[in-house]
């Protein structure tokens, strides 16, 4: 059985490459982690990444106005691109570790 940490990082791994939508990502991470007891058990690492991942999705949605924009919304493509980004950078600084 996968643990969740491993479930996270699956996830992470398959919207990034496509193989399911940054919505879809969204309804399978958010909430599952955020109610996770387990969370706190998890490398610091872990969790700071997951809980930016969380603070962004705060900030997703599909139709962005422009003062909704002034205040750092973003789309769902942008959260994508956002989150390939910063999971190259989680994945450097691992495994330099």
């Amino acid at each position: 059985m996968m643990s969740n940490l491993k479930k996270y990082i699956d996830l992470i791994e398959r919207v990034s490459k496509g193989d399911i939508l940054p919505r879809e990502f969204e309804i399978d991470f958010y909430h599952p982690y955020m109610d996770d007891k387990n969370a706190d058990r998890y490398d610091e690492n872990y969790q700071d990444f997951f809980d930016l991942i969380c603070e962004k999705l705060d900030t997703t949605s599909t139709k962005i106005d422009i003062e909704s924009r002034e205040y750092g919304w973003i789309t769902y493509e942008e959260f994508l691109d956002w989150l390939i980004e910063q999971y190259t950078i989680f994945q450097k600084y691992r495994n330099k570790q």
